[in-house]
């Protein structure tokens, strides 16, 4: 079990891999926008790409789902379960990272460090009760699903004000190159 929860975890951090570049480039375009006091185009930036990454996030999940039981065949898992919480943690871990991105960007460090200080004894606590529980690698992977759960909620909280009122259209993906998410996909994917 030991070896099946390294397996999904690493397979977690290599499909996570884009989970990082989404979070750089919203918070480089989330401070552009603020440079420029532009606060409607940010509330319009950050609808837009929470949709967008959703629904791409969703679709993401129904893939990993139907290919889950080739997953589990190739890691040697008894089960299929573990690998589509895993899929589910990758998919609901979208939002928090979104949250965090933007207050990064609207350089809110009181709230995007508490977050990230939050984040490994939440993800250790809900990990240890529900192994605790008899749950063994399910337990992990739900506490991952957990944590990002109760990480979104930490992180939406000082966006919800700041995030109501009249947004601005944001043109084309909020001008976002396309070369400069793949320079920072692959960056991402070297380390």
């Amino acid at each position: 079990e030991y070896g099946l929860m390294n397996s999904l975890l690493a397979m977690f951090m290599v499909i996570g891999i884009p989970l990082g570049t989404v979070l750089m480039v919203v918070s480089k375009q989330t401070a552009e926008y603020k440079a420029r006091g532009e606060i409607g185009r940010i509330r319009g930036f950050f609808k837009q790409i929470y949709k967008k990454t959703l629904i791409v996030g969703f679709a993401g999940l129904l893939i990993f789902s139907a290919v889950s039981i080739y997953i589990r065949d190739y890691i040697h898992a008894p089960s299929v379960v573990p690998v589509i919480i895993m899929g589910l943690s990758l998919f609901i871990s979208i939002s928090p990272l979104i949250n965090i991105a933007v207050l990064q960007g609207v350089q809110d460090f009181k709230w995007m460090n508490i977050s990230m200080c939050v984040a490994g004894p939440l993800k250790f606590l809900f990990c240890l009760v529900l192994v605790i529980a008899g749950f063994s690698v399910n337990g992990v992977m739900g506490g991952l699903v957990l944590t990002s759960i109760c990480m979104w909620l930490i992180t939406y909280l000082p966006l919800r004000k700041d995030m109501e009122g009249n947004e601005e259209e944001v043109p084309a993906a909020g001008n976002i190159k396309l070369m400069s998410i793949l320079s920072v996909l692959l960056a991402n994917f070297a380390f």
